[in-house]
C-alpha cells in the first residue's frame, strides 16, 4: 500500500514538472549589437514574443508579430552591416524577411517575402524573388505595433530587384499589359528562360528572347513558382 501512495506521488510530482517546465519562459535566439542592445525572441505558454533591450536596458515587447503555431527551428535573427536586424520566418516555399532599426526606440524598417523559384543562371539551381511591402515606406511601426497580418499583403508587394528563373507551368500564357484578358500568341512552355521585371498581383513582367529579339510579357506568377 506504502509503495502503491508513494508511486501515485512521484507520478503527481513528474507531471508537475513536465508542466512547469512546458510553461517556463525560454530564449529561442538572441543576439547583441555593438552598441549594447539586445534582441531575441522568447517563448512562454501564450506564444512567441519579439524583444528588444536599448542600451538603457529599457525592454520593448512585441507578442502579435510570430504566429504560435510557427516551428522556434524556423526562426532566425541576425544583425546587418548598418546595424539594424533581421527577423527570418522560414517555410517550405518562401521566407518572411523583417528588418528593425534598433536605437532608442525599435523600429520596422522593411518587410518582405522571400520566394524560391528555379533559376535560369546554370550556377544556381534556386533563385530568390523577393517581394517586399511598399506599405512600409509610408508609414512608421514601431516594435510593439507590429502585427504580421497587417503586413504582405499581396496588393502591397513589389518586386525588389529583377530576377533569372524558368518556366515552371507546360504552358504560360502571355499578356501585352497587365489590364489585359485576352493572352496573345505564341506562349511559353515549362524550362523557357525569363527575367522577372515586375511584379503586380498576380501577374510578374517578363522579358525573354525570342527569334534573337528581346520581348517583354505578362504572365501568371504560377507559372514561375
Amino acid at each position: 500500500m506504502k509503495f502503491c501512495i508513494k508511486a501515485i506521488l512521484s507520478s503527481v510530482l513528474f507531471s508537475i514538472a513536465i508542466v512547469s517546465s512546458a510553461n517556463e519562459d525560454r530564449t529561442v535566439t538572441s543576439i547583441k549589437q555593438h552598441d549594447g542592445s539586445e534582441w531575441s525572441v522568447e517563448w512562454d505558454a501564450d506564444g512567441y514574443s519579439l524583444l528588444y533591450a536599448n542600451i538603457n536596458k529599457k525592454v520593448y515587447r512585441n507578442t502579435a508579430h510570430i504566429e504560435p503555431d510557427s516551428n522556434e527551428n524556423d526562426l532566425f535573427l541576425s544583425s546587418n552591416p548598418d546595424g539594424t536586424v533581421t527577423l527570418a520566418i522560414a517555410y517550405p516555399r518562401d521566407t518572411l524577411a523583417y528588418e528593425f532599426s534598433g536605437g532608442t526606440v525599435p523600429v520596422l524598417r522593411s518587410a518582405c517575402r522571400e520566394i524560391r523559384i528555379a533559376s535560369s543562371d546554370e550556377m544556381e539551381v534556386v533563385a530568390l524573388m523577393t517581394l517586399c511591402d511598399i506599405n512600409i515606406q509610408k508609414n512608421s511601426y514601431s516594435l510593439p505595433d507590429v502585427k504580421a497580418d497587417a503586413l504582405l499583403q499581396v496588393d502591397n508587394l513589389r518586386l525588389q530587384a529583377p530576377v533569372s528563373a524558368l518556366i515552371s507551368s507546360d504552358k504560360a500564357l502571355l499578356l501585352d499589359c497587365a489590364g489585359d484578358s485576352k493572352p496573345r500568341k505564341p506562349y511559353l512552355i515549362k524550362g523557357d528562360k525569363v527575367v522577372i521585371e515586375n511584379y503586380k498581383h498576380p501577374l510578374v513582367k517578363i522579358n525573354y528572347t525570342s527569334r534573337g529579339k528581346l520581348v517583354s510579357a505578362w504572365i501568371n506568377v504560377a507559372d514561375i513558382l
